[in-house]
């Protein structure tokens, strides 16, 4: 997170793994935590949200209804970054998270990890 004097817009994402095929009560919670978490740390560097993604499954593919519309909303002119809490949150594989960072890059776009 070096570049926090340039002005960037970006969207939040957000993921958490489930434990059965159902959405619980707190995952609803994890998610809007890490909503709130990255949405403060954009507030802190000055960088407005343009958008919201969270998704509710596992983190072993790359096809996901938050993330797609993320992608599709950054490859039609939407923000110029991706904040993201830790590699994590974009899958569980590191094959995933390169092939989430590609698409990401060919949009335009920079991902910044909180780690």
């Amino acid at each position: 997170m070096r570049e926090q004097s340039k002005e960037f817009t970006v969207a939040v994402y957000a993921r958490v793994a489930t434990a059965g095929q159902m959405e619980t009560e707190q995952d609803q919670h994890l998610r809007q935590h890490q909503i709130t978490y990255l949405r403060g740390l954009a507030e802190k560097f000055g960088w407005h949200v343009a958008g919201e993604f969270s998704d509710c499954c596992h983190g072993r593919g790359t096809e996901r209804p938050a993330l797609n519309a993320m992608l599709d909303f950054l490859s039609h002119g939407g923000p110029n970054a991706v904040l993201v809490k830790n590699e994590g949150r974009l899958g569980r594989d590191v094959r995933v998270v390169e092939e989430i960072e590609r698409k990401i890059h060919a949009c335009g776009g920079k991902v910044f990890l909180c780690r």
